[in-house]
């Protein structure tokens, strides 16, 4: 009958993506099933890409790691996603006065607390409400907040909106990412929600020959 709840705590943690691939370069040594080793490679997780660093206009002091399997899109990137847990929201939110701050900080305050209530709730109760909110696995709304700031790109130094989202993980990546909505799905519903510009940068090869 007690409350669960999420709280920090400092404690020992293995970093098992330090040795990600000697782990999956010796499953092949081992003798099990395919269909273990499939669950294990899909568990170890191993995401190859490259980290970006995107500096904020507020001040060149103050930057964002965004880690990303296609920094080929760099060009495409549209906007700037920071989750509502991501240690620059405290800063952004001490540079912002007025109804923005208040705004933002409502924002992140919700946020926070749709987490802990959806934590507290009964597992079916749960699942339904997904039911109601995903069609054909996409999450038909994408809320989130601009913070009124911009990232500067580090390739060709366009100047790109940064938003706060509850789409976007703290303990996923660096909990932060870049919107590239011609080239991922969540982006561009995200994009579609707020107006943002869809910008197309790899086109494949089969519509190439079509242009030509």
């Amino acid at each position: 009958g007690s409350i669960v709840a999420k709280r920090d705590l400092e404690q020992w943690l293995f970093k098992i993506t330090n040795y990600s691939q000697r782990l999956l370069d010796n499953l092949e040594n081992l003798d099990w099933s395919e269909k273990v080793k499939v669950a294990q490679r899909r568990w170890i997780g191993k995401s190859s890409g490259a980290e970006i660093v995107f500096t904020l206009d507020i001040d060149s002091a103050y930057s964002v790691r965004v880690f990303t399997t296609r920094p080929d899109t760099i060009f495409g990137v549209t906007f700037l996603v920071l989750a509502p847990k991501h240690p620059l929201v405290t800063t952004i939110i001490d540079k912002t006065n007025g109804p923005l701050k208040q705004a933002i900080s409502k924002y992140v305050e919700d946020s926070l607390q749709i987490v802990d209530d959806w934590r507290k709730e009964d597992f079916l109760d749960r699942k339904n409400k997904a039911k109601e909110t995903v069609k054909n696995g996409v999450l038909q709304e994408k809320k989130g907040i601009f913070t009124g700031l911009y990232a500067i790109n580090p390739i060709n130094k366009a100047k790109v909106p940064v938003y706060i989202a509850d789409y976007v993980l703290t303990g996923y990546g660096t909990g932060a990412v870049m919107g590239v909505p011609a080239h991922d799905e969540r982006d561009f519903e995200f994009a579609k929600e707020h107006g943002l510009e869809v910008r197309e940068v790899v086109v494949p090869n089969s519509k190439l020959k079509t242009q030509n």
